[in-house]
């Protein structure tokens, strides 16, 4: 049958009122829609008057938004619900654009989320999903909802301190200098005392054991030699930088419950190495951390 055959003006008209029906109505309503645009272009897309031309285009278009939508409705929904499954059911919605800021945006979300529970599975991707929105930010992409935080700024924040503390273990000189970064910002970050907590682990992790190992393979016995107290020294100012990042930590935490367990893990860390610093003594540690955030970041 030709075009012109099929291209019945009633049955053209009919099929089109039933999409102009559902087509801004409920979900369910443009779900049904969709049914009827899919019917209309396989029946009457190729209509050869300008008019069946015109409509025919109309109803293209809004499939493909509705169809766009929908691909990114179930991401957002996946973020939203099933937080651990949003990786899998978002690639559609990456596919489409894989420069796409929003799209990792909602994809670091929902890897925060995971990892804050006990589903560690997407851990690699998120940071991967982190960093690549970090990126993007720093090319000058943008969005109207930056779904992390309320600006640019802190959203950067928030991804440079999840895809720092989600790598903490593995590797510690990038989380130390991320933490630092963060600490000496202006985000919130820089009040945060989670911030300071990661910045203590990561500097003793990255710079103070690598300095004391060293010490005991090179300067055991040999105490004394302008070399190890060059050395002994080093170890003293990477262990103090420590100090001072867990006693930004405790201080911050005075006062609020949210981050007792902060305050939990960063006093008897502080503690222990306040009293190596200063022969076994704790004489003076409440006053520095009093005074301590009043002390520019070392």
């Amino acid at each position: 049958m030709t075009a012109n055959a099929q291209c019945d003006t009633e049955a053209v008209t009919a099929l089109y009122n039933k999409f102009l029906t559902d087509h801004k109505g409920t979900p369910e309503q443009r779900k049904a829609a969709s049914e009827t645009a899919k019917e209309y272009l396989s029946k009457f897309g190729e209509c050869p008057t300008d008019a069946e031309k015109k409509i025919a285009a109309f109803v293209k278009g809004w499939q493909s938004r509705f169809e766009a939508e929908l691909i990114e409705s179930s991401c957002t929904n996946a973020v939203d619900k099933t937080p651990a499954q949003a990786f899998q059911l978002c690639q559609p919605y990456l596919a489409k654009d894989r420069e796409n800021l929003r799209a990792y945006l909602l994809l670091s979300h929902a890897g925060f989320k995971s990892a804050r529970g006990a589903d560690q599975s997407a851990k690699a991707e998120t940071v991967k999903a982190a960093r690549k929105a970090l990126e993007l930010i720093k090319s000058g992409k943008s969005v109207d909802r930056w779904i992390l935080a309320d600006n640019k700024d802190e959203t950067a924040g928030t991804l440079e301190f999840y895809s720092a503390s989600l790598t903490a273990d593995t590797t510690p000189v990038e989380t130390a200098a991320s933490m630092r970064n963060l600490a000496r910002s202006s985000t919130s970050y820089s009040k945060d005392p989670t911030t300071y907590l990661y910045l203590g682990g990561s500097l003793y992790a990255s710079e103070a054991k690598k300095l004391i190992e060293d010490y005991k393979q090179t300067c055991i016995g040999k105490d004394g030699t302008p070399e190890c107290n060059a050395a002994s020294a080093k170890i003293d100012a990477a262990i103090d930088r420590v100090i001072d990042a867990y006693a930004r930590a405790v201080a911050l935490s005075a006062g609020k419950p949210e981050f007792a367990r902060v305050a939990a893990a960063a006093k008897p860390a502080l503690t222990d190495l306040y009293r190596e610093r200063h022969e076994n003594s704790e004489t003076g540690l409440d006053k520095f951390i009093a005074e301590v955030l009043s002390k520019p970041i070392p």
